[in-house]
């Protein structure tokens, strides 16, 4: 038996399956906006000191663009959507975690 074709599912459905997966405390911690800016500072400075560790083993290229990116990047957090398996049987989803410049293309939409 074959099952194909294009599926709708409401949008009420689709955030209640993010905030499913969102509010998951085994997978997921839910930071206060000021333990989410600390930890983005802290993780920039594990960085600085890897790439200062480190400098010998890393191309000159890699090391200005990783140092590049900490230096310029205005908004550390990743942006959530909601993908749908649709080649599967059954209805599941996947959450997609991606950097805030991966949708640069629609924001002038």
């Amino acid at each position: 038996m074959k099952i194909g074709g294009p599926k709708m599912v409401p949008i009420s459905k689709t955030r209640n399956l993010l905030m499913v997966h969102l509010l998951d405390d085994k997978t997921y911690d839910i930071l206060s906006k000021e333990e989410a800016l600390e930890e983005v500072q802290r993780l920039r400075e594990e960085i600085k000191s890897w790439l200062k560790d480190h400098e010998a083993a890393i191309d000159a290229d890699s090391w200005l663009f990783i140092d590049g990116e900490l230096t310029s990047n205005e908004d550390p957090f990743g942006y959530f959507y909601l993908l749908y398996k649709i080649h599967k049987i059954s209805s599941s989803d996947d959450v997609i975690c991606a950097p805030q410049d991966q949708f640069a293309c629609c924001e002038e939409a």
